[in-house]
């Protein structure tokens, strides 16, 4: 910190990878650690110590071989610099299930504000939207949808959203996750047909943001996302 940035110093990547759990590595997910786990192997300093033809005969070489020369530090694959934002996401995990239509969309609403804040500060329009859910009983589902031509504006993006939303059969169960992703990413002055009125929103999506970014995310907001008796908190039923 305050970079997000750790420096190894050569000659130290051993030192600093054994100790850590194998599942630390890039390529462990559920299935290849319970494997891994048969053959006693808990942290990178196991996998480092294992025989390479034995993993490669229990996991194949494109598995095996792989996670064997990565546990020594060998990993020949360039590094891609300044590729880029590739996706820009919304997503919340609420305390209480949100019940209710009413209250789902207000949170839909309140996601697509802020994806399009952060459009916005990225100078990205969104190629393809993408809704996920899960619900109270941990079942997540996503939808997505790529329109016509990018989107940028909180309207536009909550048009999608309640499209993708709609689609999906919630049967009346609480939802537990709510999340809007934008991705397909082009710079935002891409030439593009505007909607009828697109202008004017988007002209309000820039002023509100100004305000937001001057005195604070509680400076401004829409006003069917200010908690009232009519129009409870997130998770709340009504």
């Amino acid at each position: 910190k305050p970079d997000g940035l750790l420096l190894v110093p050569a000659g130290t990547e051993a030192d600093f990878m054994h100790p850590k759990p194998v599942r630390a590595l890039w390529g462990v997910g559920e299935a290849t650690l319970a494997r891994l786990e048969e053959l006693g192997v808990r942290t990178i300093g196991d996998l480092a110590g294992f025989p390479r033809a034995t993993l490669v005969r229990r996991l194949g070489e494109g598995l095996g071989g792989v996670l064997w020369d990565r546990a020594h530090a060998v990993d020949d694959r360039e590094v891609e610099a300044d590729v880029g934002v590739r996706s820009i996401s919304v997503e919340e995990t609420y305390p209480v299930d949100l019940l209710g239509d009413d209250a789902v969309d207000r949170a839909l609403l309140a996601h697509a504000a802020e994806l399009t804040r952060r459009l916005r500060e990225a100078s990205v329009a969104a190629g393809t939207i993408t809704v996920t859910v899960r619900f109270g009983d941990f079942t997540t589902v996503s939808r997505s949808h790529t329109p016509t031509r990018p989107v940028v504006g909180t309207t536009e993006v909550l048009d999608e959203a309640r499209r993708l939303l709609a689609a999906v059969d919630r049967r009346g169960q609480g939802v537990r996750l709510l999340g809007i992703a934008g991705s397909a990413l082009v710079p935002a002055d891409t030439p593009r047909q505007l909607a009828l009125g697109e202008v004017e929103r988007r002209s309000v999506d820039e002023v509100i943001g100004r305000l937001q970014d001057r005195f604070g995310s509680g400076a401004v907001s829409r006003a069917r996302l200010i908690p009232s008796s009519e129009n409870p908190p997130k998770g709340v039923s009504e």
